[in-house]
């Protein structure tokens, strides 16, 4: 396809910058995976920008290949007319160098697309959509403060362990405590607001906490504490920055199961015909979740949109 000896990514890029110019856009975004266009079409829309999207590329043995992995082998070559959208993972906590807008590179700031679509504000507007009555039942806001600083504490402990290489708390370890915070829960206990699931998160933590604090009582985590809260990092806000896969499965779970509870409720004082026609108009929790809108400005999606007009326009 391309000139022998000639840097094989270059002349791809250059390529799609093209296709392109052809197919009537001033500009191409190549993403991660053909799901994440959906996310990041909406950022560009909303900017009144409509860039042509890759989704996939191929590697140069001929093989279609998806990824962050594979976006970044245009880093080089990432100009006005050719940009990278990626999710930040935890790039942005270790301020990786080289992922920046100044290179072209547009981040979520969250760890994943899945964490904003997971984000408080959206809760009850989907709660709303799948019931057809306001969310007066679950504090989802209240919910996900809470989670976040039970786990707030050994998230710092989980940053550090991957600055410093630490191998006692792998990151599989951290995600596994997630995982296990929910898991055995009647109906995730959404009548008491998951009350259940936040004491064996804390439990959990302490648990684990303590044995750190037991097997390296030298370590201070204030300094990784300090630069975190720099990055707008706190408390309050971790479930934006663990594995959005892990958090995306949480809120689902729980948002299913309120459905459920207020349904049966609503259900009860319904004529069988108007059951009938009730479920039949129920949609999937976690489908709604990712019909995911920008009306919601956040800090985080105003860093992404804030990154994009400074350097596109």
């Amino acid at each position: 396809m391309f000139e022998e000896g000639s840097n094989y990514y270059e002349q791809l890029a250059t390529y799609y910058i093209a296709e392109a110019h052809l197919l009537g856009h001033s500009f191409c975004a190549i993403v991660e995976a053909e799901t994440d266009m959906q996310f990041w079409e909406k950022i560009f829309i909303y900017l009144n920008l409509s860039p042509h999207f890759i989704y996939f590329s191929k590697n140069p043995t001929g093989n279609e290949t998806t990824g962050v992995a594979q976006c970044l082998k245009f880093k080089a070559y990432a100009c006005p007319r050719f940009v990278i959208c990626i999710d930040s993972d935890y790039r942005y906590l270790m301020r990786e160098e080289g992922i920046s807008p100044d290179k072209f590179i547009f981040q979520t700031y969250t760890y994943s697309i899945e964490n904003h679509y997971c984000h408080h504000t959206r809760f009850n507007s989907v709660y709303k959509t799948l019931c057809s009555i306001d969310n007066e039942m679950f504090d989802f806001h209240r919910f996900s403060e809470q989670y976040s600083q039970s786990l707030f504490s050994l998230f710092l402990w989980h940053i550090y362990s991957i600055k410093h290489q630490l191998t006692y708390l792998t990151k599989s370890g951290f995600l596994r405590i997630i995982n296990e915070s929910h898991e055995g829960i009647p109906n995730c206990d959404v009548e008491h607001n998951a009350q259940m699931i936040i004491d064996k998160l804390d439990k959990s933590c302490k648990d684990q906490i303590h044995i750190l604090e037991t097997k390296y009582p030298d370590i201070n985590l204030s300094t990784i504490k300090s630069d975190l809260s720099l990055l707008g990092i706190i408390e309050q806000n971790i479930l934006l920055y663990v594995r959005g896969h892990n958090v995306f499965s949480l809120t689902q779970k729980i948002g299913k199961e309120a459905i459920n509870v207020i349904l049966n409720k609503k259900k009860s004082k319904l004529k069988p015909a108007e059951i009938e026609q009730l479920y039949k108009q129920r949609e999937s929790f976690s489908e709604k979740l990712k019909d995911w809108d920008i009306s919601n400005r956040y800090p985080e999606i105003s860093h992404i949109l804030d990154d994009i007009v400074n350097t596109m326009q």
